[in-house]
């Protein structure tokens, strides 16, 4: 298999997790648990808990300060009021932000209908996957194709911008990243100020972590360690 991006705390970190990853994806449906890790290794590198709001999956409704508090809290009642399931605070749960994290990847789906057979590991639709991960990864994304030409992705529209075609995840560092290959791409995205809540600081590098996807095939091709 390709060089492994995983290390040995890694494995064990997900091996230990795997069971609350198993609930989440029960509860939410559509999804199969090996689906959630990368976007944890993304979000906070598979740590149970995180240094700012959000949780170990990074909610991120948007706003900042007292605002993002409100939106996340909300959110996280939302959720628990759907699946008839009591949550706790996100960013010291661990288990609410796998279910949340969970359900949020899921309504980034376009919908379930088009995942046949049902998003398992034995027939999981990779496209459709890789481009729930973009989605996740939220509306102020800017992606840049290979002509250099800048996208802004907006989710919720299923477009990039006014006539504009839908963004490819293959231009995503978040979904697509895969440095041992060579694929290093340009994070352009904003974030909650960790010094500030009150504001949001714009990020622009080279990312040089591996992306969603390319973690969740290493995953799948190591199943026999993770138990």
């Amino acid at each position: 298999m390709p060089e492994r991006y995983l290390g040995p705390n890694e494995i064990s970190r997900i091996r230990r997790f795997r069971p609350i990853y198993e609930k989440a994806a029960s509860i939410v449906g559509w999804l199969p648990w090996t689906a959630l890790p990368p976007i944890h290794y993304r979000e906070n590198d598979l740590l149970e808990r995180s240094q700012t709001v959000g949780g170990a999956f990074q909610l991120d409704p948007g706003g900042t300060g007292d605002d993002l508090r409100k939106a996340i809290d909300e959110y996280v009642e939302i959720v628990g009021r759907l699946y008839s399931i009591t949550l706790g605070n996100i960013e010291t749960d661990f288990e609410t932000a796998a279910i949340v994290g969970a359900h949020e990847l899921k309504t980034k789906l376009r919908s379930p209908a088009l995942i046949r057979p049902p998003l398992i590991d034995a027939g999981v639709d990779e496209a459709e996957l890789a481009r729930g991960y973009l989605r996740y990864n939220g509306l102020g994304a800017k992606l840049t194709a290979p002509d250099g030409t800048t996208y802004r992705y907006y989710s919720e529209r299923g477009q990039t911008g006014s006539g504009n075609p839908e963004a490819s995840p293959d231009w995503s560092p978040y979904v697509a990243n895969d440095p041992h290959s060579g694929r290093v791409l340009t994070m352009r995205a904003t974030q909650p100020d960790p010094s500030d809540p009150s504001k949001r600081i714009s990020i622009q590098r080279p990312d040089r972590r591996p992306g969603a996807i390319i973690i969740f095939r290493e995953i799948l091709a190591r199943a026999a360690e993770l138990g």
